[in-house]
C-alpha cells in the first residue's frame, strides 16, 4: 500500500475517533484557558520520521479542550503537505490535567539533495479555551545531504552480521569483524563496483554503487551470483546467493542518517555462499542481515 494511502486510512480512523469522543467529552467552561506554541521555531531532519510540534496550555480547567491546527506553506522553498510531510490529525483533544500537548507529523525522506524546506503550523481554534499570542510555529525540514561519492567509499570498515545459532539454526547471532573496501571498476555515471574483502576471514563480496549524478545519491547493491572468492579452485565456482532466488536476487542497502553505515536485508534475510562444481554441491556458509560501518576519524 502506498504511503499516502496509509496516512489517509490512519487520518480517517483518527478523525472518526475524535468525532465519537466529542459526543462523550465534557468541555471546559472556565475562563482564562489559553493554548499556544511552546516555540515558534522547530527544526527536524528530513529522515527523522515522526516528530512533534509541542503546545502549552495555561489556566485551570474543568473539562477537555480541543485544539484545531492548520499547516500552510511558507518561505522560499515551502514544504508541501502530503509530499514533504504528513500531519497525523488536525484536531487534538487535551485532558483537563495536561499542561502540554503535541501536534504529531512525519517528515518524508527524499533521495539525494533537496533544499531545506519550511512550513507553518498554526493553532486556528480552541474549543473550551482561547488561542494564545504565540499561535504559529515555523517548521524547517533540513536536507540530510548527499551520499558519498564513489572515490570516498574505499577504506577500513566494520562488518556487523548475523551468523547461525548452533542450537536453533537461526541466523540471529551478532558478530563484528574488520573488512576492507576497495575500488572495483568505475562506470561512466559516478558509480561502479567496490569489493568487500575479509568476510568470514576468507571471502569477498562485490557490490555495485548505483549513483545518480543529478540527485547526487548512490545506493550500494548486492547482486545474486557474484563471486565469493577470487580463486574458487578446486571448485568450478563459489558464489553468493540470497533468499530471493525466485526474484532478481537484488538487495539494495539502506543508509543510516549520516551515510556512515549501510544495512543489507532484515531479520529474515539469508546471504549464502554456494559451491558449484559445475552443478550445485552445497552451501559453504551463510550470514543473515549485515551492516557495513565506516569508522569516522577526528579531524
Amino acid at each position: 500500500m502506498k504511503l499516502t494511502k496509509i496516512f489517509a486510512v490512519a487520518l480517517t480512523a483518527l478523525l472518526a475517533t475524535a468525532c465519537s469522543d466529542d459526543d462523550e467529552m465534557t468541555y471546559n467552561t472556565q475562563a482564562g484557558v489559553v493554548v499556544e506554541m511552546e516555540s515558534n521555531q522547530v527544526t527536524v531532519m528530513e529522515n527523522q520520521g515522526v516528530f512533534s510540534v509541542p503546545m502549552k496550555i495555561q489556566g485551570e480547567r474543568n473539562g477537555y479542550i480541543t485544539v484545531t491546527v492548520e499547516c500552510t506553506e511558507t518561505g522560499a522553498n515551502p514544504a508541501m503537505a502530503n509530499r514533504h510531510y504528513y500531519l497525523t490529525t488536525d484536531r487534538i483533544n487535551i485532558a483537563d490535567d495536561a499542561k502540554t500537548a503535541d501536534i504529531e507529523l512525519r517528515a518524508q525522506d527524499f533521495r539525494g539533495l533537496d533544499p531545506d524546506r519550511t512550513f507553518n503550523v498554526t493553532i486556528v481554534s480552541v474549543q473550551g479555551g482561547e488561542v494564545g499570542a504565540n499561535k504559529t510555529a515555523t517548521v524547517t525540514i533540513l536536507d540530510k545531504g548527499s551520499s558519498p561519492v564513489y572515490n570516498d567509499l574505499p577504506g577500513a570498515y566494520l562488518m556487523v552480521y548475523n551468523s547461525q545459532n548452533e542450537e536453533t539454526g537461526v541466523l540471529d547471532v551478532e558478530n563484528v569483524t574488520d573488512v576492507t573496501v576497495s575500488r572495483g571498476t568505475p562506470d561512466d555515471n559516478g558509480g561502479g563496483t567496490i569489493v568487500v574483502s575479509g568476510i568470514l576471514g576468507m571471502f569477498q563480496m562485490e557490490l555495485t554503487y548505483d549513483y545518480d549524478t543529478e540527485e547526487k545519491y548512490g545506493e550500494l547493491v548486492f547482486n545474486y551470483g557474484i563471486p565469493a572468492m577470487v580463486n574458487p579452485a578446486p571448485y568450478d565456482k563459489i558464489i553468493w546467493v540470497t533468499q530471493q532466488n525466485g526474484s532478481d536476487g537484488v538487495v539494495r542497502g539502506k543508509w543510516n542518517s549520516t551515510y556512515t553505515a549501510v544495512t543489507f536485508g532484515d531479520e529474515s534475510s539469508f546471504f549464502g555462499i554456494a559451491v558449484y562444481d559445475p552443478t550445485y554441491r552445497g552451501m559453504f556458509d551463510a550470514i543473515g542481515r549485515f551492516t557495513l560501518i565506516k569508522p569516522q576519524t577526528a579531524e
